[in-house]
């Protein structure tokens, strides 16, 4: 029971490990987009001010 227990909360590690690292990677690779987009939506409010 204690093994089946270990071997579970492994797994959830490695998905959770493995989906951080996704995440990750997504976010390392949106960013200069990220920066882009928010600098257009900024562009207009400045203006406005």
């Amino acid at each position: 029971m204690r093994a089946c227990r270990q071997m579970a909360s492994g797994a959830v590690l490695e998905v959770a490990r493995g989906r951080r690292a996704r995440w990750w990677r997504g976010s390392r690779q949106l960013s200069p987009v990220w920066c882009f987009l928010s600098d257009l939506l900024s562009l207009p409010a400045a203006r406005q001010d």
